[in-house]
């Protein structure tokens, strides 16, 4: 028992000095001392301990400005933190927050198709247990916008009626209606109808970057042609064939009393103006 307490003892004090390394900015250092605790905990089958100091070590790098690609790194000690709280169901709380930093990680780099099988994963795992059905809407959302971009409406609405089996929350809520709004939209190509779905939603639920950009990679999809064809139509309408100008008239009055209408002298009419005068000689003529 003594043997045992002291190596445990050992874990905590390795994990102690890790973070004041990292306070001192000795980011090799502390991720090294903090991984020499995550060994001495999993030697003694205390995986808990283990996978926080593993997902410890994540977040801090996550959290640093002077790493490269700090989230990229801070993943790979997620992945195995995951691995070692999926050991046992106990923890299975805490291997679902790791799943959820690392889904989200892969999402903000853009790589969907890998960051939609990470919210599946996590989908999966909160089904098991009905207390976690606000959680799971969150990944369900979330997974939406990454499968939206495989720009195929037969598996997006494939996934949408899964995710609506497993969860009943999501199956009665207004998630459910804008995916399929969302979805909608994409496979008529109305990019109008997914805008107007999209401005309402985000109305109320504030996107982060990452959510908008999935939106903007179907609409981008389906507007360039539904926009042309649009514009060349109004362009049709627009051009209307201006009606010719008409001649301007004067009204001279003759000797006899009566009025006669003669065209008036302008650039635009093109006609000589006769008057009265020569009517009179050309009809002595005949």
């Amino acid at each position: 028992m003594t043997e045992s307490g002291d190596i445990v003892e050992a874990g905590s004090a390795y994990a102690n000095a890790g973070s004041f390394l990292f306070k001192c900015d000795d980011i090799k250092g502390g991720v090294r001392l903090l991984q020499m605790a995550v060994k001495v905990y999993q030697d003694t089958d205390k995986l808990d301990k283990a996978g926080k100091y593993e997902k410890l070590i994540g977040e801090k790098l996550e959290a640093r400005t002077d790493v490269d690609d700090s989230k990229k790194a801070a993943q790979a000690h997620f992945e195995r933190a995951y691995d070692l709280f999926s050991a046992d169901e106990t923890y299975k709380l805490s291997a679902i927050g790791c799943l959820e930093k690392i889904a989200n990680i892969v999402s903000e780099r853009r790589e969907y198709k890998k960051a939609f099988k990470w919210w599946e994963k996590m989908i999966d795992l909160c089904a098991e247990d009905a207390r976690l059905n606000m959680r799971m809407t969150k990944a369900i959302m979330n997974a939406f916008y990454c499968v939206i971009t495989q720009k195929d409406s037969v598996l997006t609405s494939e996934k949408i009626e899964t995710w609506a089996d497993k969860n009943v929350r999501f199956a009665r809520s207004s998630e459910l209606t804008f995916c399929k709004d969302i979805n909608g939209a994409f496979e008529d190509a109305d990019y109008k109808a997914l805008s107007t779905a999209f401005a309402k939603w985000d109305r109320f639920n504030k996107l982060t970057d990452w959510q908008v950009s999935c939106i903007k990679v179907v609409f981008d999809e389906i507007k360039p042609a539904t926009a042309s064809e649009e514009d060349a139509s109004s362009s049709a309408a627009a051009t209307v064939v201006p009606p010719p100008a008409p001649s301007a008239t004067t009204t001279a009055a003759t000797a006899g009393g009566t009025n006669a209408t003669v065209a008036a002298d302008s650039p635009s009419s093109g006609w000589p103006v006769m008057s009265d005068d020569e009517d009179e000689d050309d009809s002595s003529l005949l």
